[in-house]
């Protein structure tokens, strides 16, 4: 009977290193060891059953690697492809369950705002795509398409009609340019703003130091020291960071943070000092550009783009608002607006968001026009952070009025005050007022028969009353007061209104 001959193994330098270094190595696998050193072994002629003997396998496995890498070569040394256990799940399900992640939870009557896999992996036995899915195989098909429907990301629409003229002031004073040219050696930019609501508290017992064996130990409970405010400036070139803390935000902390900057070199002695701030009430509008010029006459004040107002701080600790505010730190005019008209109200923070709306409401340091300008009138109200302000204040009366049955006097001493504003800002206010004139009537009576005349002038309407009818029928709010009141400047209203239409359409 012939004997058996082994396959001859030829091993070349290169393929010898490479084969060295996993019969070698600490962190190779285990089985690319042993075959690595089955491929070795078999090199120097060695017999099968010597190999196995030497290796402590069986003379099988000895045979079969020995024979796949006669044939080829290292690529012979790697795991074949193994058809597995047939899927349980055919392409249209997967198909489904992607598709199903790419949707939000609420199209599928699920009270989540964001999908997680165990949840899909319930959706999706609950709708009868399969009869049981694990959340990891739900896991396993969105990785491979890079779907990750548990995150997200937020976005901010610009609201700013100007946002790129001063989105690219700003970048340009980043980059040290201003009016297309470059900065000079005296001339520095400032970037400053302004944190809120920072909680000062102070540890009911000291720390212990850590040790040996033993880590540093802080005391759990605290007490409240109040809140402060930090300001801060930063020179954009050479990192330097100017800072102070105040009691709270305002005019007079912002322009202590300026005295403390522009009364040191090289700010004193400077050409030209740019500081870049945002639209906070604290150095909003041409009032503080010409308070600052007028302090300082080197500093620049540059405003960046208007941000969609608001940001009415209600903390990041959960132990300073009710529960209902628990996930969000900061609520839009919508959100203010939509909680005044539900029953959950503003809990322990009521008194607080009514001092911020009011305090909004009374900013107007946006230059005024006349009724005689060019512009439009709708576009700037409904940008403007005090008319803003205005429509929220109102929503929260009618909180206040529908749990108390009575209106704040600051309230109305606000509306009374609103009534002698005259241009631009007087015809946008006085167009919220009429839209809700109904509603004014309804919680303040008293105050409605003494100052209604005043919304547009008596019985015959100004030009100036004329424009807030306009501004209110394109508001598209025309209440049956208005109609029963001034029906001829109504119908002039809708008449202006279709016109300014047609134009658009024309041009």
């Amino acid at each position: 009977m012939p004997v058996v001959q082994a396959c001859p193994v030829t091993v070349t330098g290169a393929i010898r290193r490479v084969l060295t270094r996993r019969s070698r190595g600490q962190k190779t696998p285990y089985r690319d060891k042993v075959r690595a050193q089955i491929v070795l072994l078999a090199a120097r002629r060695w017999s099968n059953t010597a190999i196995a003997a030497q290796v402590g396998i069986t003379v099988d496995t000895v045979r079969t690697w020995r024979g796949r890498f006669a044939e080829q070569g290292l690529a012979g040394l790697a795991d074949r492809a193994r058809s597995g256990r047939p899927s349980r799940f055919t392409p249209v399900q997967v198909a489904q369950v992607k598709a199903l992640a790419c949707q939000f939870p609420a199209r599928a009557g699920v009270a989540l705002s964001r999908w997680s896999c165990p949840e899909l992996a319930r959706e999706v036995v609950g709708q009868g795509i399969a009869e049981a899915m694990s959340a990891s195989t739900v896991w396993r098909w969105l990785a491979r398409e890079a779907i990750k429907p548990w995150q997200y990301r937020s976005w901010l629409f610009p609201r700013d009609p100007d946002f790129a003229t001063k989105a690219e002031r700003v970048l340009d004073l980043y980059e040290r340019r201003w009016a297309g040219r470059k900065l000079g050696p005296r001339e520095y930019v400032i970037s400053s703003d302004e944190k809120t609501s920072i909680q000062a508290r102070c540890r009911c017992h000291p720390a212990l130091a850590p040790g040996q064996a033993r880590m540093m130990r802080v005391n759990h409970e605290y007490e409240r020291g109040g809140a402060v405010a930090y300001l801060a400036a930063y020179d954009v070139a050479r990192a330097r960071v100017f800072g102070r803390c105040a009691a709270s935000t305002g005019i007079v902390p912002f322009m202590a943070l300026v005295e403390q900057v522009m009364t040191v070199e090289p700010y004193a002695s400077a050409k030209r000092v740019f500081w870049v701030v945002d639209n906070g009430s604290s150095h909003r509008g041409q009032a503080a550009i010409d308070r600052l010029a007028k302090r300082f006459p080197n500093a620049v004040m540059v405003h960046t783009p208007v941000h969609p107002w608001p940001a009415i701080a209600l903390g990041s600790d959960p132990d300073d608002f009710d529960h209902d505010w628990r996930p969000v730190e900061h609520a839009s005019v919508e959100l203010v607006k939509a909680m005044a008209a539900s029953d959950i109200g503003f809990g322990a923070r009521g008194d607080e968001i009514w001092n911020i709306l009011l305090s909004e409401a009374q900013n107007r340091d946006e230059p005024s026009g006349t009724s005689g300008e060019q512009f439009d009138a709708l576009t700037s109200a409904i940008n403007r952070p005090c008319t803003k302000a205005l429509e929220t204040v109102l929503s929260f009366l009618g909180h206040e009025y529908r749990l108390n049955g009575t209106v704040m006097p600051e309230a109305l001493e606000l509306l009374s005050s609103i009534l002698q504003l005259d241009g631009r800002i007087g015809v946008e206010h006085r167009a919220i007022l009429a839209t809700r004139i109904e509603f004014l009537r309804h919680i303040a009576p008293a105050w409605f028969e003494q100052h209604h005349g005043e919304l547009f002038g008596g019985d015959s309407p100004s030009e100036l009353g004329q424009v807030t009818v306009d501004l209110a029928v394109r508001w598209g709010q025309v209440n049956k007061w208005l109609l029963d009141s001034y029906p001829s400047s109504v119908r002039d209203a809708v008449e202006h209104a279709l016109e300014h239409y047609l134009v658009s359409l024309r041009d």
